[in-house]
């Protein structure tokens, strides 16, 4: 299979992980997989349901759950 990598920043540091790396870490409990989506987009039956260990925050109360707003 195609291995996807993804761009990942904090402050100044950038890192990219793959969905290897991913697993490992929330493994090892050592990050949180934040699912973004739209709640229609990971209906059960959709074509990417909820990924397994994520947390979901539609991205349009992202701010919100975070106390940012």
């Amino acid at each position: 299979g195609s291995s996807s990598n993804s761009s990942v920043e904090r402050g100044s540091i950038s890192a990219t992980v793959n969905k290897n790396d991913v697993r490992r870490m929330l493994a090892e409990q050592r990050g949180v997989l934040l699912d973004v989506r739209e709640t229609d987009e990971v209906a059960p039956g959709s074509a990417m349901p909820l990924i397994p260990g994520a947390v979901h925050v539609p991205l349009a109360e992202l701010a919100s759950a975070l106390s940012l707003d």
